[in-house]
């Protein structure tokens, strides 16, 4: 089978063609997906900590805007919520 990688960019948004019949897409559908678990198990460990900085800076973002907009819209402001424990 004969791959063309270098061949030139047949311009964008143009269709490439394919130069021979084998080069044709094969429908294929994927019936199963063999993880082992404790590699999932690490990956979505390794997901919850990178998760954590993206919540802080998330955090820290809508307290932002939240500022913000209170500054900016000070009358939209009806009421606050006011917690308060007994002594």
């Amino acid at each position: 089978m004969m791959h063309d990688f270098g061949a030139p960019d047949p311009g964008f948004g143009a269709r490439a063609q394919p130069r021979a019949p084998e080069l044709e897409p094969v429908p294929a559908a994927v019936t199963r997906f063999d993880v082992p678990f404790v590699h999932l198990m690490f990956f979505f460990v390794k997901a919850v900590f990178a998760a954590i900085p993206a919540l802080f800076i998330l955090g820290v973002l809508l307290w932002l805007a939240g500022d913000l907009l209170q500054m900016l819209f000070p009358w939209l402001i009806k009421t606050q919520i006011l917690i308060q424990f007994p002594n």
